[in-house]
């Protein structure tokens, strides 16, 4: 029996952003998740067609290859 090792890229990424009234585009990723906290004002996140309401503590996990975007109504979220 042959035993492959499995190569495999790991990657954590972490930043806080301001954003002001913005409509994002679509988008996905192939191999990892994207998690997003609002930590000031609403935002809204359209996940696979539904879209989802975050207010301040909320947080979003979105699964690899899920279409998404977040959109901003207020300035300073």
């Amino acid at each position: 029996m042959e035993i492959i090792k499995e190569k495999c890229k790991l990657e954590l990424r972490s930043h806080v952003s301001s954003c002001k009234v913005v409509d994002r585009a679509f988008h996905w990723h192939e191999s990892y998740y994207e998690i997003s906290q609002v930590i000031k004002k609403p935002c809204r996140f359209l996940v696979d067609g539904k879209s989802i309401c975050a207010n301040e503590g909320d947080i979003i996990a979105v699964s690899e290859q899920t279409v998404h975007k977040f959109i901003v109504d207020y300035d300073d979220t």
